[in-house]
C-alpha cells in the first residue's frame, strides 16, 4: 500500500472507531480513566497502520457531559508530523453529539 492509501485507511479506521465507541453507554464510558491517562479500551487498529499512533482521550466536562476523542498522529521527520482527530460528546441521558471542526481543534 502506498502512503496515500495508508493515510486514507488510517482516516477510515479513525472514523470507524469513533462510530463504534459512540455506541457505548454513558455509564461504561464514565468508568474510563480521564486524559492524560489512557483508558483501558482497545482500539481496533490493523497492523498495516503500525506507523500511526491512535490516542484515545476521555474528558468529563463541568456539566458531566463526556468528551471522547481519538487523536491520529503519524511522525514524518525532524519532529514534524501529521495529526488529525475525531470524536463525540455523550450526555448522561445517552445522547451523542459528533465533533464540530472547533471541537477537533481543541484536541489537535
Amino acid at each position: 500500500m502506498n502512503q496515500a492509501q495508508l493515510n486514507t485507511r488510517a482516516q477510515e479506521v479513525l472514523a470507524n472507531e469513533v462510530a463504534r465507541l459512540s455506541k457505548l453507554s454513558y455509564a461504561e464510558i464514565a468508568r474510563w480513566s480521564e486524559y492524560p491517562q489512557t483508558p483501558n479500551v482497545e482500539l481496533r487498529v490493523p497492523n498495516e497502520l503500525s506507523e500511526y499512533k491512535f490516542t484515545l482521550m476521555k474528558n468529563t466536562q463541568p456539566d458531566k457531559c463526556i468528551r471522547v476523542a481519538i487523536q491520529l498522529y503519524r511522525h514524518r521527520f525532524l519532529g514534524i508530523g501529521q495529526m488529525s482527530a475525531d470524536g463525540f460528546f455523550i450526555a448522561s441521558d445517552g445522547s451523542v453529539r459528533k465533533f464540530t471542526e472547533k471541537d477537533i481543534w481543541a484536541v489537535t
